[in-house]
């Protein structure tokens, strides 16, 4: 997920963590909503806004383009979010990007982007 969204969402799963109880179970509902909205926000609006990167992307001097080398949409950004969130659980996703030209992982082809050297 990144260099920057994991150490704040680990802070927010310690709080919520500590303060949940059986009695309050609205906690536990956004814990999830934060688990999957905040990083679905978080790399949808940056990988598919004007830099195509998030600040990690940046830093590192990637960004994330369609097969023609074009900025990508919301949607198509959003396709890739979830298709890596999901794929992300049986690592094989992953693994697929070393055996092929463009090294892809699996979410990447079903979105149809790269990821690329500014």
């Amino acid at each position: 997920m990144g260099v920057i969204m994991v150490p704040i969402l680990s802070l927010v799963a310690f709080y919520i963590g500590n303060n949940f109880t059986a009695e309050d179970p609205g906690g536990l509902s956004l814990f999830i909503a934060i688990l999957i909205l905040f990083p679905w926000f978080y790399s949808t609006l940056f990988e598919g806004g004007k830099n195509g990167a998030t600040p990690g992307k940046q830093i590192l001097k990637i960004k994330v383009v369609n097969a023609e080398q074009q900025r990508i949409n919301f949607s198509i950004a959003t396709i890739r979010f979830f298709t890596k969130y999901i794929l992300g659980i049986i690592i094989i996703g992953w693994i697929i990007a070393f055996f092929n030209e463009k090294r892809q992982g699996l979410h990447d082809k079903i979105a149809g982007t790269l990821v690329v050297i500014r």
